[in-house]
């Protein structure tokens, strides 16, 4: 076993991971030595498949606010949010998404030039700040383009973080196993920052890819860190039949409809006023309602399903607006929106709960952090808002 001495070690390379990473670049002024591990390769994080946006307030002279981003996270959250984490999370966003600017993230644009933002439910404000449809894969990659300038960070690509190490009550180090080479490592340290992501890989039918399998919570657990509202596992409403992947509410957003097996727009009857653009967790009860009592379509293992239909949208729409919709669709179901509708059912999709932390992502062993979906600081309550996600990773 080879044994090696940083400073920090810093367990994820997704957005919450390289945030943390490039923070301490910055403010190390290279005096500290740091190892980021990742499972995967470096740009292989779920991270990347994050699409939607980024939820902050860039427009209050338009009519947005603080209280109002706060208010529709908690509402959305069944008021199970902290409020103090939330309002935590809602003034410090913003700044995050100029930082972002200011290196490198190609933000789309509006005609005056600012920075576009658009509604996403819950939002009641047009706030999302996106880049295209690749927001998260953009965030990843504008952060891990800058690290590169730095030579005090060591990377363990394809390299999986075991165990924490502890020496009477404190952290000392993490064990490594190199999937390539079949080597050890043990990564001496005093500062551990876990952002591993989400657990949706416990679930037969989910988003996730296949590395997202919970490791931090299990180490988290096994290092004697306790979690939090573990039981608040959000499901995305539209995911693809059989595969599980996501597709964007943004095909909903520009008039796709979820029909039954009978061709009902069944969402006129759980939600007349908001329909498919309605919060997920009403979506999502309102298609597994249709599945149960018989209103859905026979899926292969049992995966019945409903259909979300675009092929009456604009041609141009199909084609190029929603064309990282149709691409997957195409690969994995041989359907083409043009003219198909798409099989859907929910997935399991997001962690509300995670590792217990206090509001800067202590948790109960000094030295040992959590960012990102594997923490647990109550932002999201019982159900996470849309484009929430991203903006908790990155703060």
């Amino acid at each position: 076993m080879q044994v090696l001495n940083y400073d920090v070690v810093i367990i994820g390379s997704g957005i919450a991971g390289l945030r943390a990473l490039f923070q301490f670049l910055m403010k190390s002024g290279e005096k500290q030595r740091i190892a980021l591990i990742n499972k995967a390769q470096m740009m292989r994080s779920h991270s990347v498949a994050a699409t939607g946006g980024t939820a902050a307030v860039l427009r209050p002279e338009e009519g947005d606010s603080y209280e109002l981003h706060a208010w529709d996270t908690i509402r959305n959250g069944e008021f199970l949010s902290d409020q103090d984490a939330v309002f935590k999370l809602v003034e410090e966003i913003p700044k995050e998404i100029y930082f972002y600017d200011h290196i490198g993230l190609p933000w789309s644009r509006r005609e005056d030039g600012k920075i576009a933002q658009r509604i996403l439910s819950p939002h009641s404000f047009p706030r999302c700040a996106y880049a295209g449809g690749w927001t998260g894969f953009h965030m990843v990659q504008t952060l891990y383009d800058n690290a590169t300038k730095f030579d005090n960070w060591d990377r363990f690509e394809e390299c999986m973080a075991l165990d924490l190490v502890m020496l009477d009550g404190e952290i000392a180090g993490v064990t490594v196993w190199d999937l390539i080479a079949g080597e050890l490592y043990l990564l001496k340290t005093k500062g551990v920052i876990i952002a591993t992501g989400g657990l949706g890989r416990l679930f037969k039918f989910t988003t996730y890819s296949y590395q997202t399998t919970g490791d931090g919570f299990a180490m988290a657990l096994r290092a004697g860190i306790p979690l939090k509202d573990i039981e608040f596992i959000q499901n995305n409403e539209t995911s693809l039949v059989p595969s599980g992947i996501l597709i964007g509410s943004s095909a909903r957003r520009l008039g796709g409809k979820i029909l039954n097996a009978k061709g009902e727009r069944f969402m006129e009857r759980y939600a007349p006023e908001t329909l498919e653009m309605s919060p997920k967790d009403v979506v999502a009860r309102a298609i597994m309602t249709e599945i149960k009592e018989g209103r859905g379509f026979k899926g292969p293992k049992g995966l019945d399903y409903v259909v979300l239909d675009v092929t009456h949208l604009p041609e141009r729409v199909k084609k190029i607006t929603l064309s990282s919709i149709r691409e997957p669709v195409m690969k994995l179901t041989g359907l083409d929106i043009v003219d198909s509708p798409i099989p859907i059912r929910p997935a399991a999709h997001f962690s509300m709960g995670g590792i217990k932390t206090d509001l800067y992502g202590q948790t109960k062993i000094p030295g040992v952090w959590a960012a990102g979906e594997v923490a647990c600081l109550s932002i999201h309550g019982a159900n996470r808002a849309l484009a929430n996600s991203t903006a908790e990773c990155t703060v």
